[in-house]
Parts: C-alpha cells; sequence; structure tokens
C-alpha cells in the first residue's frame, strides 16, 4: 500500500480501533450488584445493636427485615454483623459498611455498621432507609443511581428524600438471592 493510501485510511484505522476499545473498556452498569463488594461467609448472620439511640434501632430492625426477605436470615445475637450509631463528621456520607473480618475464602465473617447522625436528618424515614441500605450492602449489593432504579423504590439508591424507599425492591432481592 503506497503512503499516500495509508494516511488515508489512517483516520478510520484510529476511528476502528477506538471503537473497538471503547467496547472491550466500558463496562454495563452493575444490574446485579456483584463485584467488589464482599459477600457474607453464610446465610445465617447474627446481628447486635450496641449503643444505638432511637432511630439506630429503627434503622437495624428495617436492615434486618429487609435482608430477611432474601435467602439471608438474620437472628439476634451478634458474631455477624454489629450495628452502631456515630459521629464522624458532616462528610456527605448517612452511613458505612465494612469488613472487620474476612474468613480464608475471601468472605466477610464480621461487618461493622454505623449510622452516622452528624450527617443523617433526624427523621425516622431517613434512619429506615439506610438502614436498609447499608444491609443491603452485607448482602453484596452496590449502590443504584436513578438509571438503575427508573421506578425508584430500592433503598440502594445514594441520596435521600422524603420519599426514598426504605426496602429493597425485586431486583435487589433476586441480586442477593443470586449471590447467597
Amino acid at each position: 500500500m503506497s503512503f499516500e493510501m495509508r494516511k488515508a485510511f489512517y483516520p478510520l484505522g484510529l476511528l476502528t480501533t477506538g471503537l473497538f476499545l471503547a467496547g472491550t473498556i466500558v463496562t454495563p452498569a452493575y444490574a446485579d450488584h456483584g463485584g467488589d463488594v464482599i459477600g457474607p461467609d453464610n446465610n445465617s448472620q447474627a446481628v447486635k445493636g450496641q449503643n444505638l439511640t432511637a432511630r439506630g434501632k429503627l434503622a437495624l430492625q428495617r436492615g434486618r427485615a429487609q435482608l430477611d426477605r432474601s435467602k439471608i436470615n438474620t437472628s439476634s445475637g451478634g458474631g455477624d454483623i454489629y450495628v452502631r450509631d456515630g459521629r464522624y463528621g458532616n462528610n456527605g456520607s448517612y452511613g458505612r459498611m465494612w469488613c472487620s473480618k474476612q474468613d480464608g475464602n475471601g468472605d466477610c465473617d464480621i461487618f461493622q455498621i454505623t449510622f452516622n447522625n452528624s450527617e443523617l436528618p433526624a427523621r425516622d424515614y431517613a434512619y429506615r432507609a439506610v438502614g436498609c441500605h447499608e444491609f443491603g450492602h452485607t448482602g453484596t449489593l452496590r449502590h443504584r443511581s436513578r438509571s438503575e432504579d427508573t421506578d425508584g423504590n430500592s433503598c440502594m439508591r445514594t441520596y435521600i428524600s422524603d420519599t426514598w424507599a426504605g426496602r429493597l425492591d425485586s431486583h435487589d432481592i433476586n441480586a442477593i438471592n443470586g449471590n447467597a
């Protein structure tokens, strides 16, 4: 091929290469909420509330009730999920969940959940929604965007409003059950 022909096809080659790379690098939205969220070590999770406010207790109760709708069953007593209220500043975070101990298979043996009383609106609905949200993470769920929850009925959305759902929707339950 002559230099002139290669020069003429160069933009087409760049476009084709760019489209190919974009198609292989860009990943679709995580509808199943899988990925880097560590799952529980088993489907029986003992939950213990520690120094919870009245609203923190509401959050724990809602989170447990929603997780119990899946294949994961909760009980009282502790050992698997520890829940507490905290004040860790006005940092935009209403709550957090993390795995403090993994088992030998890489699953989570002990989860920690903290509700941020510095940031959470002092409303029952907000605590119930955040309880559902953080317990959802213990069942391997990630955050959902508006485009992934078009009917607005999942507590796995990342913002709170007066209409924020305080429950896991059927999509969330199916995702947990698929990973349990």
